[in-house]
């Protein structure tokens, strides 16, 4: 093959990919370099090909071995740190681009994107003066103006850098990330009508953005619509799962009671509460009125309020059908896990549910243990409730015949365990109604055994996890010894029963200094400023 006919055919291969054309593009390159091994120009571009089918590696392969064959070439080297760019390699890309631009002194898209690098490596100032160089060498670089406007923010000039997203979205109309990040330089002014509609500009360009559902979802919010910004925080976490969206979503929801059922809210609230996005209790007033939109979970409240203080049967408590429904409700299962449920109606509930689940158990006349064995969603619920008496210190009423009951087969469920006897899995639930399965004299014989995924949970909740306690209790240090009488109990009941009891670790967004916690937590109190160190001692009462 001639040079003449090598480059005709590297011609043809740059204009199948300039169309799109990537495959056929990708084979002229290859059959360019099977003739020519150290055509450079296309172990460039096929690098670039390789950088744009995901293939980053090959990519980096490919360029340096352009750079070796023509080491002259700036764009060779813009190229490869885009690659590094994209690999997370940031230190890399800096020496790439500012090889290029070593060459080539006036190579803008070098400048801006070493600028990018610079900002990756949290060198604001640095990234500024390489936007800055950027634009004074292509003064219509829409791109460097949009991330000059971002090294201002980080930078906390604001008004610059709302002229520097004003300037990019001139140059480039439908710059939807422009739109959006002029909106987050608004809402940081608090100009809030201005960061709306900003976002809604943003979201009519690109309606998948997820940073514009949240600033639209944050202005939202600090206008004092909650129930207006709820959804787009829900956007967001479909779209981009960040803390950040988690924790406004907590912020708009943990005060709003619900009079109509929403399956995407519910959704959320079972995620938030199971994962913790804050402490679950702050959780309560949404997902009880939540709760009660399910047909079959309020149906059966009303017949707990009527017949109060009666003890129902189990088909006067759930009517024919809605016992199905109701232990298969997921937010119910996660409250009845995580939350004490102060309120009066589930209180009074879940007493009369685990009575009906004793009487499914234990014979009421003469104490002794039937053989009803319940189908795997119902011992799922038990199971809940058992985690509910435990989250709630075991409050809930019992009568004496009730006690009767609930001793008698703590008594059975002790004796078979000790005996080896195979014990049936609901009896561990409904006794752990009752008691915890921590204060058994069986503990052992409890965790030789195999159970199912449910009461292994249970098993987590009031066996392993006390267990981990005490072990981890020896091992804390204490300044004096605690020998007065008094304390002593004191330290007995809190051992006990801790208060609060904590049951997730919330998640938080960021750690903050004692000083910026002060004073959010007390704004307009005279809170005197601690002197920035490392040995500051804090009182915990």
């Amino acid at each position: 093959m001639s040079a003449a006919q090598i480059e005709t055919k590297f011609q043809q291969a740059i204009q199948l990919h300039q169309h799109g054309q990537l495959v056929q593009a990708k084979a002229l390159y290859e059959s360019i370099l099977a003739v020519q091994p150290k055509h450079a120009q296309s172990l460039h571009f096929l690098g670039v090909l390789a950088h744009q089918t995901g293939n980053l590696e090959p990519a980096i392969a490919l360029i340096g071995r352009a750079i070796e064959v023509a080491p002259g070439q700036p764009a060779f080297y813009c190229n490869l740190g885009n690659v590094q760019l994209q690999l997370k390699r940031f230190q890399e890309a800096v020496t790439s681009y500012e090889r290029a631009i070593s060459i080539k002194p006036d190579f803008a898209d070098a400048h801006a994107n070493l600028g990018t690098a610079f900002a990756e490596l949290k060198r604001f100032g640095d990234a500024l003066d390489s936007y800055n160089r950027a634009i004074a060498f292509q003064p219509n670089h829409p791109n460097a103006f949009y991330n000059r406007g971002n090294a201002l923010l980080a930078l906390d000039k604001v008004e610059a850098a709302v002229t520097s997203f004003q300037k990019a979205i001139s140059l480039q109309p439908g710059f939807a990330t422009a739109h959006c990040s002029l909106g987050a330089a608004f809402l940081t002014q608090g100009k809030l009508e201005e960061a709306i509609n900003c976002a809604r500009k943003a979201l009519s360009i690109n309606p998948n953005l997820a940073e514009a559902h949240g600033n639209l979802a944050s202005a939202l919010l600090e206008q004092g619509k909650s129930a207006e910004a709820m959804p787009w925080f829900a956007n967001v976490i479909g779209l981009a799962e960040t803390v950040t969206a988690k924790a406004g979503f907590v912020r708009c929801v943990r005060r709003v009671t619900f009079n109509e059922a929403n399956p995407t809210i519910q959704t959320l609230l079972v995620r938030a509460i199971t994962e913790a996005w804050t402490r679950p209790s702050n959780l309560r007033v949404p997902a009880i009125s939540l709760v009660k939109q399910n047909p079959s979970i309020k149906r059966c409240l009303e017949r707990v309020v009527s017949a109060w203080p009666k003890r129902l049967s189990i088909a006067e408590l759930f009517g024919d059908s809605d016992l199905e429904t109701i232990a298969e409700d997921p937010l119910l299962l996660c409250m009845l896990e995580c939350i004490p449920i102060a309120s009066v109606e589930f209180e009074r509930f879940v007493t009369l549910t685990r009575k009906v689940m004793l009487d499914l158990v234990v014979n009421a006349e003469d104490l002794t243990l039937l053989e009803y064995v319940p189908p795997a969603n119902i011992l799922t619920f038990c199971c809940a409730v058992a985690r509910q008496c435990f989250v709630s210190e075991y409050v809930y009423a019992c009568a004496e015949e009730e006690r009767e009951q609930s001793e008698a087969l703590l008594l059975a469920l002790t004796e078979t365990l000790v005996a080896k006897v195979p014990v049936p899995a609901h009896w561990l639930a409904v006794a752990a109604t009752y008691a915890s399965l921590g204060s058994l004299p069986c503990v052992d014989a409890i965790l030789e055994k195999m159970w199912p995924a449910p009461v292994n949970e249970l098993l987590k909740q009031q066996l392993l996890e006390p267990l981990q306690e005490q072990s981890l209790r020896a091992n804390i240090p204490a300044i004096t010894p605690i020998e007065d009488s008094v304390s002593l109990l004191v330290q007995t009941q809190y051992e006990e029963n801790p208060y609060p009891r904590w049951f997730r670790t919330p998640a938080f967004i960021e750690p903050v200094s004692v000083n910026v916690f002060f004073s959010n937590k007390f704004p307009k109190s005279a809170f005197q400023s601690i002197e920035q160190k490392d040995d500051v001692d804090i009182l915990i009462a």
